[in-house]
């Protein structure tokens, strides 16, 4: 599950989207945070399984964040959805997907942290728009997805 804390480094658990040619990007999943937030930042691991996953099968690199505060639409309307970042995930060796550093390792491991405006409105809905993956592969995992704000009453 991505919201059950278990990031660590040795963990199995990961959230897997279904597999799909690398020409249909972009892709996205929307997700109801269960209250409306006035949101500060988030923080995204990368599938780990030991590190050896880290920036190939699916790591994201690219993507937008969306909220709402309203539900939204089930026919995937992008109608109602304000952009509250613009994300990219970083590989401090720059090396090829497949080659990973101790710093890419280590780096990941904690994960990435993102931050939004703070002008952005309370959201209750969250819509990640995938751009790309860092191996070009065709399909999206991550390991977990903790996100930072204050309650909205």
């Amino acid at each position: 599950s991505l919201f059950n804390g278990d990031h660590g480094l040795n963990s199995w658990n990961y959230a897997h989207g279904y597999d799909f040619n690398p020409s249909e990007f972009p892709v996205w999943f929307t997700f109801d945070m269960g209250q409306t937030a006035q949101l500060s930042r988030f923080t995204s691991w990368q599938r780990s399984m030991g590190g050896s996953y880290y920036y190939r099968a699916g790591a994201i690199k690219e993507w937008e964040v969306w909220g709402r505060s309203d539900l939204p639409s089930s026919d995937g309307s992008w109608d109602g959805w304000t952009k509250l970042a613009d994300c990219e995930s970083i590989k401090p060796s720059g090396w090829p997907a497949g080659s990973n550093s101790e710093e890419d390792i280590t780096y990941a491991s904690k994960g990435e942290e993102f931050e939004f405006p703070a002008d952005i409105p309370p959201v209750r809905y969250i819509r990640f728009k995938i751009l790309s993956t860092h191996d070009g592969a065709g399909l999206v995992v991550m390991q977990q997805l903790w996100f930072y704000g204050t309650p909205i009453q």
